[in-house]
């Protein structure tokens, strides 16, 4: 997961640097902040139940719910960053919100919030780096 969030960060800043590909930026800067999380966050314990990664928590918790209550997967991550990471879940609803908007209604995004992205993404990584200390 980090070297996939590093990846992401890379191709964000690469893209940033560039200008006039603002709406990748916003996308490339909220997938690393969701690695980024996957990696600090995880392992993880719930209810004495321990999850390794993400998928085996979202498979073990969250898809035995009912359909009318599960949520998907973007949603699911949002609702563990503001569990584990209080500090941090404005700046990733935000980019989660920027990046679906550049993704799935309006790819003319504004230079300035691509520069908010890149913010947002490292107040995360800052708030992350505080939960524990990774080898």
């Amino acid at each position: 997961m980090r070297q996939h969030a590093e990846h992401n960060e890379a191709v964000c800043d690469y893209l940033n640097a560039g200008k006039g590909c603002s709406d990748w930026v916003v996308t490339t800067a909220f997938y690393s902040a969701m690695h980024y999380t996957y990696f600090e966050v995880f392992p993880l314990e719930v209810d004495g139940k321990n999850f390794s990664t993400f998928e085996d928590y979202y498979h073990g918790v969250e898809q035995l719910k009912p359909k009318s209550i599960r949520m998907n997967k973007h949603e699911c991550t949002a609702s563990l960053v503001s569990r584990c990471i209080p500090k941090a879940a404005s700046y990733y609803r935000a980019l989660a919100d920027a990046s679906w908007n550049a993704r799935y209604h309006d790819y003319r995004i504004p230079p300035q919030n691509a520069a908010r992205a890149r913010m947002e993404l490292s107040e995360i990584k800052g708030l992350l780096s505080k939960l524990k200390v990774r080898p």
